[in-house]
This record gives C-alpha cells, sequence and structure tokens, in this order.
C-alpha cells in the first residue's frame, strides 16, 4: 500500500498525523520546496501496513458526533489580565483553566527556542502562560498525539487546541472508543504561513540582535488596531502596527499559505473541535470592546458541558449567521488563492531576508494602487446601497 503523503501528493496539510502513528519510524517531517512540514518516507523502512493512510484526515474526514447546528457566542474573561494579555477575549485560557482543575493537561502552542511554533503539554498554569497570543506559522506538532494517547489511556482529562486540520488528525487517531476523557479547540483558521519564510522576516527585523520576546497581537492600542512586538537583548524593540508589518501584510493578504489552505475541508461546520475559538470580527456594538471579544462556538454536547463547567467567561448568544458574516472561515473552506502566490513562494523561499521583504514590499505597494483606484467605485457601491 502506498504512504499516505504519495495518496494525497499535493494536498497534504502538515498534520503530523502519520508521524505520530508510524510503528516502523519510518516517516520524519522535514520542510518540503515550499517551507512546510511535509512527510518524508524511509521506504527501507516502510512496511506498508497502511496506518498513515487509515489516519490521514485528507484521505478520510472524521465521522464527528456534533450538534446539527452550533451555539454561537460573543465571550471574554472577567479576569482583566487574562484578557488584555490574550489575542481576543481570553476564553482559551479559561477554558484551560478549568481541564487542570480537573485534574487534566492541556496542549496548546507556545514560541519554540527557535521562535518557530511548537505543540507542548501544560500541566499548571505556569507552563499555560506560553500558549497564550496568537502564532500565525505551521506548528510543529512533534509526538504530541502520541502522548495525548498515554494520557488518555491513564485517563487523565486532555485539552487540544490546534488548527482545524490537526484536530481532525487527531480525532482519526483516536476515534471515538477512546475520546470521552479528549476535549478539543479548533480555532478559527485562515490559513498557516511557511515557518521558514516566518524565520528570514525575523532575520530581517532583528538585524542580528537576539529575541527575547515575541507577541503578534499586543493590545496597547486596542483589540483592532493591534500590532506586533519584538523585543531585544539590548533592550531594543520593533512595534508595527498589522496593517504596516510586511510579514503580517502577506499573511492577511494570503500570499504564503499553506497550498493546502486555499481549499480547507476542516474550516466549515461540522466544525472538528468540540469548540471553536476565534476574534469575533465585526461583533455587534453593543459587544464591542477593544479589550478584545472572542467568538465562541460549541459544537458537541461534550463541548456543552465544558463551557457550562467554565465559570469565569461571559457569554452572550449571537445568531450564526452573524458570526459568519464577518469570519468566513468558520463555515467555508474554500478561499482566493492570490495570483502571485506561486510565484512569490518559489521565489521567496531561495532568497535572502532582504530579497523576500523587497519582494513584499513591492506587492504592498501594488495592492495600495490597486485600491486606491477601486476606492471611488466601492464608496459610490456603498453610497447606493444605503
Amino acid at each position: 500500500m502506498k504512504p499516505a503523503i504519495e495518496v494525497v501528493k499535493g494536498r497534504c496539510v502538515g498534520c503530523f498525523g502519520c508521524f505520530n502513528v508510524c510503528r516502523s519510524m519510518a516517516i520524519d517531517m522535514k520542510f518540503n520546496k515550499e517551507g512546510f512540514y511535509t512527510p518524508v518516507i524511509d521506504k527501507a523502512k516502510c512496511v506498508e501496513c497502511g496506518r498513515c493512510c487509515e489516519v490521514c484526515p485528507v484521505i478520510s474526514l472524521p465521522v464527528l458526533e456534533r450538534l446539527s447546528k452550533p451555539f454561537a457566542y460573543a465571550s471574554w474573561s472577567k479576569d482583566e489580565r487574562t484578557r488584555m494579555t490574550s489575542s481576543s477575549g481570553g476564553v482559551f485560557t479559561e477554558i484551560a483553566r478549568t481541564v487542570l482543575e480537573k485534574g487534566g493537561v492541556v496542549y496548546g502552542v507556545v514560541w519554540g527556542d527557535d521562535l518557530i511554533p511548537v505543540h507542548e503539554r501544560a500541566e499548571n498554569n505556569i507552563m499555560l502562560k506560553r500558549m497564550r497570543g496568537s502564532k500565525y506559522v505551521q506548528s510543529y506538532v512533534g509526538e504530541a498525539y502520541r502522548k495525548i494517547i498515554g494520557d488518555l489511556e491513564r485517563r487523565v482529562p486532555v485539552l487540544f487546541s490546534g488548527t482545524p486540520c490537526q484536530v481532525a488528525a487527531l480525532n482519526r487517531i483516536v476515534g471515538k472508543e477512546k475520546s470521552t476523557n479528549l476535549y478539543e479547540v479548533d480555532i478559527v483558521c485562515q490559513g498557516v504561513p511557511s515557518p521558514t519564510l516566518f524565520k528570514k522576516y525575523l532575520m530581517y527585523v532583528s538585524n542580528g540582535r537576539k529575541i527575547v520576546s515575541l507577541n503578534m497581537r499586543d493590545k496597547s492600542k486596542g483589540w483592532t488596531n493591534y500590532q506586533i512586538k519584538i523585543e531585544f537583548e539590548d533592550g531594543s524593540s520593533y512595534v508595527s502596527l498589522h496593517r504596516k508589518d510586511l510579514f503580517l501584510f502577506g499573511y492577511l493578504s494570503n500570499l504564503f499559505l499553506n497550498n493546502s489552505c486555499y481549499n480547507c475541508p476542516f474550516s466549515m461546520i461540522p466544525r472538528q473541535g468540540d469548540v471553536t475559538l476565534g476574534d469575533f470580527w465585526g461583533v455587534a456594538k453593543r459587544l464591542r470592546d477593544e479589550r478584545g471579544v472572542s467568538l465562541v462556538l460549541v459544537n458537541s454536547e461534550k463541548g456543552e458541558q465544558l463551557i457550562r463547567d467554565v465559570r469565569n467567561i461571559e457569554l452572550f448568544p449571537v445568531k450564526l449567521q452573524d458570526v459568519a458574516r464577518n469570519n468566513p472561515r468558520v463555515m467555508y473552506g474554500e478561499q482566493k488563492k492570490p495570483r502571485k502566490r506561486e510565484t512569490l513562494i518559489k521565489i521567496s523561499s531561495e532568497l535572502e531576508a532582504k530579497e523576500f521583504i523587497r519582494i513584499l514590499k513591492l506587492e504592498r505597494i501594488k495592492n495600495r494602487f490597486i485600491f486606491m483606484i477601486e476606492l471611488p467605485y466601492l464608496t459610490f457601491r456603498k453610497l447606493v446601497r444605503t
């Protein structure tokens, strides 16, 4: 039987599912030519057992027990510090604390030693703090799924947070019979940029200085006006509004996402997680707050019970159609792939950091020029509608 990566070919999402279940240790995760994690098969070790194909969520979507229609909420933590140090409303931290109080563990993403996102296991609130905040880069899952299986076999409650494709991989691996103590949170995911290109961006910004902290969603100027903030060992810092920073411009313009992210089979309803979390962009004026507002979707009975157990959050019911209006990735996995994406990501992966930044600057100038040309037409359409 062919390994899963040969079956899915260009549709691989880099979820690490096959890597975690290969008993022959024939699979390693390495960066492909575009700079994304991809399984590489050692044919000498592969016994063609087919286990990688069985768990690959791209080959077979998980069969899920989900509510026919999710319950949707605007939400935030009642704790001011938790809310302000989180990307949106701090709801993930409060859910995670609830699982820890049950004697459980939490698997989430932290900044690794080389400033590449890594999935780690938290057993207490101190370890949990590192999981706060958005990391807009493809994460290294490592052996997290294997460790989760071990925790579940010991009947330890587990909370796993990840992208929809990562949660889908975990669903395929665990199966219904072992999932009683497993709680899953999938994020509203626009897609994942290349870690390779992110490293080049950091090299350019740091200019030889050692980075000591990185916050992609600093809210000191407000939730909707968030900044990227990078602090260096010499006491200096780099701070830029998201709409001015070149990496965030490229990310928000979908210029260097993984190829599979433009037609994602997991970013839709039914959602992969028991609970879905994200920023509630377009939230009603009565609930808008520059300290941050989380979008919460409750997708299963288990997720409903989990949210009920979380004491320290505010919950405001909203309509699902109001959520989808400004958060399309809640319900739709398809998004337009920029014409420049293939050229940009291929060229950028082969270039030095300064040249990569130069290309992004040119793209931003071009986008601004197009916007200025289209602005009168867009303004006229808006006036006609009102």
